[in-house]
């Protein structure tokens, strides 16, 4: 009986703990939620605002989701930057906990983002599909799980 006492207050803060971090939006595996990754990306160098989210594509027989990144870049950064900008991004992205599993990745830069999108990410190493213009594209799961780790990643810190 007595070892069946001392094991009881451990349950409790164990599962007080787990209940504490499932409130707070936290990830145990260091993924983030869409909010926590949205401040991320807005508290990076050079970006004016950002959402992310996640986006579902309607098919005949189920849907397939994916992480959308959605950056407006402020006036006057140096391209010098935008491939480690747009790395810590994606990798923000693909360390986003959505609901599904994501197929892909879509990053979108607006603002003052003038600039080739799978250019950049196929100077990284990262196979891209271009998007709607010249600043925007997708990454497929299985690029992305190969190039940040497998999805939801660990959250990504600024260096």
């Amino acid at each position: 009986m007595a070892s069946d006492r001392r094991r009881s207050p451990m349950l409790v803060a164990v599962t007080v703990g787990t209940l504490l971090i499932s409130l707070s939006g936290c990830s145990a595996s260091g993924a983030l939620t869409p909010l926590q990754a949205r401040d991320s990306v807005e508290a990076a160098p050079g970006v004016k605002s950002a959402t992310v989210t996640t986006g579902r594509v309607q098919e005949t027989l189920g849907s397939t989701y994916y992480v959308d990144v959605r950056v407006d870049l402020e006036q006057g950064i140096d391209p010098m930057d935008l491939p480690h900008l747009v790395d810590y991004i994606a990798a923000t992205g693909w360390a986003t906990d959505i609901k599904h599993k994501p197929a892909q990745l879509q990053l979108n830069f607006g603002g003052a983002a003038d600039f080739d999108m799978v250019k950049v990410l196929r100077a990284m190493n990262v196979e891209a599909i271009p998007g709607f213009d010249r600043s925007s594209a997708s990454v497929t799961a299985a690029h992305a799980n190969k190039k940040w780790g497998q999805w939801p990643t660990r959250a990504p810190a600024w260096k």
